[in-house]
């Protein structure tokens, strides 16, 4: 189905977008754990910045059909921002990421053409005290997704260009998707969702970065917006493992290995097409007031389609400010 593989383009991070409504809403604990006082309720000045270099180990079982990827760099901005609305300008945040990476495909040895993939996001939603209670959301794409049981390397790809749209009312009773693409051949479309519950809903680009908020030593449901199988669904986590991890980051322009206390917990959209779950290390918080690593994404495990491989996503660099 082509709405699928569109879908799991997506596997850019934010969650591969393969589901179908789920259980019933379920209101989230969240605590501002992004800023070094987690009690902070002052969004003002809020500014965060990370990247991630991106690699990918191949699935060993699928000698015939390969992928190989190289130089991802995936890149991530937060900050404070009014953000326009029905409701006015409310004092906001704005999540911005860019993805890029090099790939092509192998068949039975033969070689594709070199591609890039570039995946950019901009999400708007307000404070905890609100839920994170998501505004709106844009995501750009220009993706090239495998094709198993390609008779030659050629017709192993298929090139997409695709944008989308989503605008949530005050009060969460219903969100309108527009979508655009333009390859492999040009439609649109708007779309008006239903949805249930105020405060349980998160946006699929936000999803990563709310994760922060959450106690990740109980398993956590939530629901979300799939605009491209336009259907609201349900997101279901795992309890987290704590670990402890030895990992080489810069935080706010000093490199050295580190020792981080994380939560490894993983993450997938319940119902028929729930794509595969996503494995994700978290910092755990310090302390309450002086909270080091603020809960930043430390590792991301994706996997790809056609069962190729794993994107890993590795802190390189982060920038806190001093909130």
């Amino acid at each position: 189905m082509k709405k699928l593989r569109i879908a799991a383009i997506a596997a850019a991070l934010p969650l591969v977008l393969c589901a179908a409504c789920g259980a019933a809403d379920q209101s989230l604990g969240l605590s501002a754990n992004w800023y070094s006082n987690t009690n902070n309720t002052n969004l003002a000045g809020t500014s965060e910045t990370a990247e991630y270099t991106v690699t990918f180990e191949p699935e060993k079982e699928n000698a015939d059909f390969t992928a190989e990827y190289t130089d991802g760099v995936y890149k991530t901005t937060l900050r404070d921002e009014n953000i326009s609305s029905a409701e006015g300008n409310p004092l906001g945040y704005h999540f911005h990421t860019e993805l890029t990476v090099k790939g092509r495909f192998i068949l039975k040895g033969e070689r594709g053409e070199e591609f890039t993939d570039t995946v950019v996001s901009d999400v708007w939603f307000l404070s905890v005290a609100e839920g994170l209670r998501p505004v709106r959301s844009e995501k750009r794409s220009d993706c090239h997704v495998p094709v198993a049981g390609a008779s030659s390397v050629a017709a192993s790809v298929l090139h997409y260009t695709y944008s989308y749209t989503t605008i949530y009312t005050a009060d969460l009773s219903s969100a309108t998707v527009l979508f655009t693409q333009t390859v492999p051949e040009e439609k649109s479309s708007e779309t008006v969702l239903k949805l249930k519950g105020r405060t349980s809903y998160l946006d699929n680009e936000q999803i990563l970065f709310a994760i922060r908020g959450l106690n990740l030593q109980t398993a956590f449901t939530f629901r979300s917006v799939n605009p491209v199988q336009l259907l609201p669904a349900t997101v279901q986590g795992a309890a987290g493992e704590g670990e402890e991890r030895k990992e080489t980051f810069s935080v706010n322009g000093v490199s050295e290995e580190r020792t981080v206390s994380v939560a490894k917990t993983s993450i997938s959209y319940t119902g028929t097409y729930r794509g595969g779950s996503q494995v994700l290390y978290y910092a755990q918080r310090t302390s309450p007031t002086a909270n080091a690593y603020r809960n930043i994404l430390i590792r991301a495990e994706v996997p790809a389609l056609e069962s190729l491989g794993t994107y890993v996503y590795s802190l390189k660099a982060v920038t806190f400010n001093e909130k």
